[in-house]
């Protein structure tokens, strides 16, 4: 936004506060480097008098902002273990199989070829608008080549990366929307709304029945922040769902289920052993230790360690449904 904006009346300030902006984005996500890319590369091609100018003062922002960034990093005490992290995680990405990177692909395949109406018809008003709109629809269709390349580069078919895809397309409907007529309307957004419509209704009637379960298999989860009373919770190999319900916030490193393993690898029992000593209360899956994938934990937790609280039973509703779970305390 900012560089559009920049680009309209070469101003230098809107694009140094984008670059800004970009190095924030890219702390959030490393992905938003890809996305970001050939839009910005875009705007700033879209200087007349000025191209360098901008260029250079893009390139300042993006140096100092990434040194206090850096600058951050190295003051918050673990700049080692992060940057370990972080090739960790690169890691991941790099070893995806070609199944998963096919799955990733039809996955978000999927949702760009419902919005194919809209990107044809965007490509047939470029003659009706103004150029300052055309700037703007050339952004977003770049927008939602770099968005979709960022999805296939993770290998994640997760539903909130769609958001990466979804967003430029949204704004481009609006756009295309507005200069069509009636007619051109109904015929170009009857499948893209039909479907969202459909997938937004899936997506909360899902949620809604989880939600219903988790009642019947905890129905007193405001129990647990009175065993709690304030102290802090580890949470091993399990969702966010406990925290939420119980209003507690999670206060370790992997706060989700699959993170451990992911980066830990085989030291992920060591680790998660070692992690123990510095709490009093620990959650973990009701059938964590019915196996010996985390011996050194499960022994940690059945000789220093109590059962408080555990949900029901979860016969009913399947053995592997993610937020079953058992409460320890410190003996």
């Amino acid at each position: 936004f900012l560089l559009f904006k920049a680009t309209q009346k070469e101003l230098m300030i809107p694009v140094l506060f984008s670059s800004f902006f970009a190095i924030i984005s890219l702390s959030i996500n490393y992905l938003s480097a890809v996305i970001l890319s050939l839009p910005t590369l875009y705007l700033l091609m879209q200087f007349k008098e000025n191209k360098i100018k901008a260029l250079l003062a893009y390139c300042i922002g993006i140096l100092l902002s990434l040194t206090m960034f850096v600058f951050m990093v190295i003051n918050s005490g673990d700049a080692e273990s992060y940057l370990d992290d972080l090739v960790s995680f690169f890691q991941i990405y790099g070893d995806r199989t070609q199944e998963e990177r096919m799955k990733s692909f039809l996955y978000f395949f999927r949702g760009l070829i419902i919005f194919i109406p809209i990107l044809l018809s965007s490509i047939f008003i470029l003659n009706k608008i103004s150029y300052k709109l055309t700037v703007l629809v050339y952004t977003l269709l770049l927008w939602a080549v770099t968005a979709f390349l960022s999805c296939l580069i993770s290998g994640n078919d997760l539903v909130h990366y769609l958001s990466f895809l979804v967003a430029p397309l949204i704004i481009l409907s609006s756009i295309v929307f507005i200069n069509l007529d009636i007619q051109q309307r109904s015929l170009v957004f009857f499948v893209p709304l039909f479907y969202c419509m459909t997938f937004m209704a899936t997506e909360i009637f899902d949620n809604y029945r989880k939600y219903r379960i988790f009642e019947m298999v905890a129905p007193n989860m405001d129990k647990l922040s009175e065993i709690m009373q304030g102290d802090n919770l580890i949470s091993i190999r399990i969702g966010h769902v406990p925290f939420y319900l119980a209003e507690i916030q999670p206060t370790q490193k992997y706060p989700f289920p699959e993170y451990a393993s992911f980066f830990e690898g085989s030291n992920e029992d060591a680790y998660w052993d070692k992690s123990l000593q510095g709490y009093n209360f620990a959650i973990v899956p009701k059938n964590l230790c019915l196996t010996e994938e985390l011996p050194l934990t499960c022994k940690n937790l059945n000789t220093y360690f109590e059962a408080v609280f555990q949900s029901n039973d979860l016969e009913l509703y399947g053995p592997s449904f993610v937020d079953s779970f058992v409460l320890y305390k410190k003996i």
